[in-house]
Protein backbone atom coordinates (compact mmCIF):
# COMPACT_ATOMS: atom_id res chain seq x y z
CA UNK A 1 0.00 0.00 0.00
CA UNK A 2 2.96 2.36 0.36
CA UNK A 3 3.21 4.84 -2.48
CA UNK A 4 -0.38 6.02 -2.78
CA UNK A 5 -3.29 6.77 -0.55
CA UNK A 6 -6.14 4.28 -0.35
CA UNK A 7 -9.50 4.73 -0.12
CA UNK A 8 -19.83 5.96 -0.17
CA UNK A 9 -24.95 4.91 -1.56
CA UNK A 10 -26.97 6.24 1.32
CA UNK A 11 -30.66 5.62 1.29
CA UNK A 12 -31.49 6.57 4.84
CA UNK A 13 -30.57 5.26 8.23
CA UNK A 14 -33.38 2.72 8.47
CA UNK A 15 -32.55 1.08 5.16
CA UNK A 16 -28.85 0.99 5.92
CA UNK A 17 -29.48 -0.56 9.28
CA UNK A 18 -31.47 -3.26 7.54
CA UNK A 19 -28.56 -3.75 5.18
CA UNK A 20 -26.26 -4.14 8.18
CA UNK A 21 -28.36 -6.90 9.65
CA UNK A 22 -28.53 -8.67 6.32
CA UNK A 23 -24.83 -8.51 5.63
CA UNK A 24 -23.35 -9.46 9.00
CA UNK A 25 -25.07 -12.71 9.85
CA UNK A 26 -22.98 -15.81 10.39
CA UNK A 27 -19.88 -16.59 12.38
CA UNK A 28 -17.06 -15.95 9.94
CA UNK A 29 -14.73 -13.07 10.61
CA UNK A 30 -11.61 -11.32 9.40
CA UNK A 31 -9.02 -10.47 12.02
CA UNK A 32 -8.09 -6.90 12.90
CA UNK A 33 -4.37 -6.49 13.57
CA UNK A 34 -3.54 -2.96 14.66
CA UNK A 35 -1.65 -2.12 11.49
CA UNK A 36 -1.34 1.37 10.07
CA UNK A 37 0.72 1.37 6.85
CA UNK A 38 2.45 4.52 5.67
CA UNK A 39 0.91 7.12 3.41
CA UNK A 40 2.51 10.03 1.53
CA UNK A 41 2.30 13.51 3.06
CA UNK A 42 -0.87 15.56 2.60
CA UNK A 43 -1.19 17.61 -0.57
CA UNK A 44 -3.46 20.31 0.77
CA UNK A 45 -4.10 22.19 3.99
CA UNK A 46 -6.95 21.14 6.23
CA UNK A 47 -10.23 22.90 5.66
CA UNK A 48 -12.73 24.46 8.05
CA UNK A 49 -13.97 22.60 11.09
CA UNK A 50 -17.57 21.51 11.59
CA UNK A 51 -19.82 19.43 9.36
CA UNK A 52 -19.77 20.06 5.61
CA UNK A 53 -21.97 22.98 4.66
CA UNK A 54 -22.22 22.40 0.91
CA UNK A 55 -22.75 19.45 -1.38
CA UNK A 56 -19.76 17.50 -2.67
CA UNK A 57 -18.76 17.04 -6.26
CA UNK A 58 -19.99 13.61 -7.32
CA UNK A 59 -17.87 10.94 -8.92
CA UNK A 60 -18.87 10.65 -12.60
CA UNK A 61 -21.72 8.12 -12.93
CA UNK A 62 -21.92 7.75 -9.14
CA UNK A 63 -25.23 7.71 -7.34
CA UNK A 64 -25.50 10.92 -5.33
CA UNK A 65 -28.86 11.12 -3.53
CA UNK A 66 -30.37 14.56 -3.12
CA UNK A 67 -30.35 14.07 0.66
CA UNK A 68 -26.55 14.53 0.82
CA UNK A 69 -25.18 16.02 3.03
CA UNK A 70 -27.13 13.95 5.55
CA UNK A 71 -26.76 13.42 9.28
CA UNK A 72 -27.24 10.14 11.08
CA UNK A 73 -27.34 9.37 14.79
CA UNK A 74 -25.42 6.15 15.30
CA UNK A 75 -24.63 4.05 18.36
CA UNK A 76 -21.17 2.50 18.36
CA UNK A 77 -21.03 -1.28 18.28
CA UNK A 78 -18.26 -1.72 20.85
CA UNK A 79 -18.56 1.19 23.30
CA UNK A 80 -22.20 2.25 22.96
CA UNK A 81 -21.10 5.82 22.24
CA UNK A 82 -23.70 7.87 20.36
CA UNK A 83 -22.28 9.72 17.33
CA UNK A 84 -23.82 12.35 15.08
CA UNK A 85 -22.29 11.55 11.72
CA UNK A 86 -22.42 13.75 8.62
CA UNK A 87 -22.44 11.67 5.43
CA UNK A 88 -21.06 13.93 2.70
CA UNK A 89 -20.57 11.66 -0.30
CA UNK A 90 -21.17 8.06 -1.29
CA UNK A 91 -21.42 5.69 -4.21
CA UNK A 92 -21.64 2.01 -5.07
CA UNK A 93 -19.30 0.41 -7.60
CA UNK A 94 -19.34 -3.04 -9.17
CA UNK A 95 -15.92 -3.22 -10.84
CA UNK A 96 -13.55 -3.12 -7.88
CA UNK A 97 -10.46 -3.83 -9.97
CA UNK A 98 -11.14 -0.68 -12.01
CA UNK A 99 -11.32 1.35 -8.80
CA UNK A 100 -8.16 0.00 -7.17
CA UNK A 101 -4.43 0.51 -7.52
CA UNK A 102 -1.42 -1.73 -7.03
CA UNK A 103 -0.61 -4.71 -9.21
CA UNK A 104 -1.18 -7.31 -6.49
CA UNK A 105 -4.60 -6.06 -5.41
CA UNK A 106 -5.79 -5.40 -8.96
CA UNK A 107 -4.76 -8.91 -10.02
CA UNK A 108 -6.59 -10.42 -7.03
CA UNK A 109 -9.76 -8.45 -7.82
CA UNK A 110 -9.66 -9.54 -11.46
CA UNK A 111 -9.34 -13.19 -10.39
CA UNK A 112 -12.00 -12.86 -7.68
CA UNK A 113 -14.29 -9.95 -8.68
CA UNK A 114 -16.09 -8.25 -5.82
CA UNK A 115 -19.88 -8.38 -5.67
CA UNK A 116 -19.86 -4.61 -5.10
CA UNK A 117 -18.24 -1.96 -2.94
CA UNK A 118 -19.85 0.95 -1.11
CA UNK A 119 -17.73 4.05 -0.56
CA UNK A 120 -18.52 6.89 1.82
CA UNK A 121 -16.95 10.10 3.10
CA UNK A 122 -18.20 11.06 6.55
CA UNK A 123 -17.27 13.34 9.43
CA UNK A 124 -18.04 13.51 13.14
CA UNK A 125 -16.97 15.43 16.21
CA UNK A 126 -14.69 13.56 18.61
CA UNK A 127 -13.88 15.62 21.68
CA UNK A 128 -13.16 19.12 20.40
CA UNK A 129 -11.99 18.02 16.93
CA UNK A 130 -13.66 17.02 13.70
CA UNK A 131 -12.71 13.58 12.41
CA UNK A 132 -12.95 12.88 8.68
CA UNK A 133 -13.44 9.26 7.67
CA UNK A 134 -13.31 7.39 4.40
CA UNK A 135 -14.98 3.98 4.42
CA UNK A 136 -14.82 1.45 1.61
CA UNK A 137 -17.01 -1.61 2.23
CA UNK A 138 -16.17 -4.49 -0.10
CA UNK A 139 -18.42 -7.53 -0.54
CA UNK A 140 -16.16 -10.38 -1.57
CA UNK A 141 -17.32 -13.52 -3.37
CA UNK A 142 -18.10 -16.52 -1.19
CA UNK A 143 -15.38 -19.13 -1.36
CA UNK A 144 -17.42 -22.32 -1.07
CA UNK A 145 -18.69 -24.59 1.69
CA UNK A 146 -15.29 -25.63 3.01
CA UNK A 147 -13.94 -22.10 3.44
CA UNK A 148 -16.65 -19.56 2.53
CA UNK A 149 -14.74 -16.50 3.70
CA UNK A 150 -11.30 -17.22 2.29
CA UNK A 151 -11.50 -14.51 -0.39
CA UNK A 152 -12.49 -11.92 2.20
CA UNK A 153 -9.52 -12.97 4.32
CA UNK A 154 -7.14 -12.81 1.37
CA UNK A 155 -8.47 -9.40 0.35
CA UNK A 156 -8.04 -8.07 3.89
CA UNK A 157 -4.49 -9.41 4.06
CA UNK A 158 -3.61 -7.62 0.81
CA UNK A 159 -5.12 -4.38 2.10
CA UNK A 160 -3.02 -4.58 5.26
CA UNK A 161 0.24 -5.49 3.55
CA UNK A 162 2.76 -2.91 2.35
CA UNK A 163 3.23 -2.37 -1.36
CA UNK A 164 0.20 -4.37 -2.54
CA UNK A 165 -2.20 -1.51 -3.33
CA UNK A 166 -5.69 -0.67 -2.12
CA UNK A 167 -9.18 0.33 -3.15
CA UNK A 168 -9.61 3.91 -4.36
CA UNK A 169 -11.36 6.13 -1.85
CA UNK A 170 -13.77 8.81 -3.13
CA UNK A 171 -11.23 11.62 -2.77
CA UNK A 172 -8.78 9.69 -4.91
CA UNK A 173 -11.52 9.23 -7.51
CA UNK A 174 -12.22 12.96 -7.68
CA UNK A 175 -14.92 13.75 -5.11
CA UNK A 176 -14.43 17.06 -3.31
CA UNK A 177 -15.93 17.73 0.13
CA UNK A 178 -15.39 21.04 2.00
CA UNK A 179 -12.82 20.55 4.75
CA UNK A 180 -11.44 17.23 3.48
CA UNK A 181 -8.87 18.46 1.00
CA UNK A 182 -8.11 16.64 -2.24
CA UNK A 183 -6.74 13.40 -0.85
CA UNK A 184 -6.33 11.48 2.38
CA UNK A 185 -3.32 12.91 4.23
CA UNK A 186 -0.14 10.94 4.67
CA UNK A 187 -0.57 10.89 8.45
CA UNK A 188 -3.87 9.12 9.15
CA UNK A 189 -5.26 6.06 10.92
CA UNK A 190 -5.81 3.02 8.70
CA UNK A 191 -7.91 0.06 9.87
CA UNK A 192 -9.22 -3.03 8.09
CA UNK A 193 -12.14 -4.90 9.70
CA UNK A 194 -14.32 -7.69 8.41
CA UNK A 195 -17.05 -10.15 9.11
CA UNK A 196 -18.08 -13.04 6.88
CA UNK A 197 -17.50 -12.00 3.25
CA UNK A 198 -17.58 -8.23 3.90
CA UNK A 199 -14.42 -6.20 4.56
CA UNK A 200 -14.44 -2.53 5.59
CA UNK A 201 -11.42 -0.31 4.98
CA UNK A 202 -11.26 2.77 7.21
CA UNK A 203 -9.04 5.83 6.81
CA UNK A 204 -9.42 8.51 9.49
CA UNK A 205 -7.81 11.87 10.12
CA UNK A 206 -8.48 15.20 11.83
CA UNK A 207 -9.75 17.90 9.49
CA UNK A 208 -7.46 20.45 11.14
CA UNK A 209 -4.15 20.08 12.92
CA UNK A 210 -1.98 17.00 12.86
CA UNK A 211 -2.99 13.36 13.11
CA UNK A 212 -0.80 10.75 14.78
CA UNK A 213 -0.58 7.62 12.65
CA UNK A 214 -1.98 5.44 15.43
CA UNK A 215 -4.15 8.07 17.15
CA UNK A 216 -6.09 6.07 19.77
CA UNK A 217 -9.23 8.26 19.61
CA UNK A 218 -9.61 7.79 15.84
CA UNK A 219 -8.73 4.10 16.09
CA UNK A 220 -11.49 3.70 18.68
CA UNK A 221 -14.02 5.52 16.46
CA UNK A 222 -13.19 3.32 13.48
CA UNK A 223 -13.67 0.12 15.45
CA UNK A 224 -16.82 1.50 17.07
CA UNK A 225 -18.39 2.38 13.70
CA UNK A 226 -17.75 -1.08 12.27
CA UNK A 227 -21.08 -2.75 11.41
CA UNK A 228 -22.96 0.55 11.73
CA UNK A 229 -24.79 2.32 8.85
CA UNK A 230 -21.60 4.10 7.75
CA UNK A 231 -19.61 0.90 7.40
CA UNK A 232 -21.98 -1.65 5.86
CA UNK A 233 -22.87 -2.28 2.21
CA UNK A 234 -25.59 -0.28 0.53
CA UNK A 235 -28.85 -2.26 0.18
Amino acid sequence: MIGMTRRVALVGAAVLLAGCAASTSGTGSVSDPAVSPSHPPPTSAAGPTGFPSSSPTAVPSATTPSSIPARLTITGTSTGTVYTVAVSAMDTIKDCAAHAYGAALQAFLRRHPCLRATRRLVSLVQGARVVALSTVVVECPVGGASDPYRYAGQFADLERADGTGSMNDLLLDGVRVPGMGTRIPGAEVFTVLGQDNVVTVFDGWYESGTTARNDPAIRSVERDLFLTPVAVPAP
